[in-house]
């Protein structure tokens, strides 16, 4: 669904996310649970992480450009999704758990160094190919 009701995000802070995303993947699957959790079912504007980055992007002047949210929180959603498969599988005591991993890191990369977000992509192809009713 088409988010306009949420605030848009900034774009650098987004990206510096997707880079601890990145950094935290294979160690702390917990913590993207919860921080996919929040941003993609509650919103950003309402996560502590997305808010202490923003703060802090904003007092250094570099926060980019505005993005919509709506493909982000759809992002998120897959992060929550993926991690939680991981995890699970881990705790499982399958080897299978690197399979999602390596998927997240891979689209996490591909997040923060090069700013194309994948879900938002699938998010975007998908309401132009099934626009909403309203539209």
């Amino acid at each position: 669904m088409l988010r306009f009701d949420i605030p848009l995000v900034w774009s650098n802070v987004v990206r510096l996310e997707a880079l601890v995303s990145t950094l935290v993947s294979p160690w702390l699957l917990g913590i993207l649970v919860l921080q996919g959790a929040v941003r993609g079912f509650i919103g950003h504007h309402r996560c502590p992480s997305h808010l202490l980055w923003r703060t802090a992007h904003a007092r250094v002047g570099c926060s980019g450009r505005k993005e919509d949210a709506g493909a982000k929180m759809f992002a998120n959603k897959m992060l929550f999704f993926a991690s939680s498969i991981s995890l699970g599988l881990y705790a499982a005591g399958s080897d299978l758990w690197v399979v999602p991993c390596t998927a997240l890191i891979t689209f996490a990369t591909a997040e923060w160094a090069f700013s194309f977000c994948a879900a938002c992509w699938v998010y975007g192809a998908w309401y132009r190919r099934f626009p909403p009713a309203g539209a």
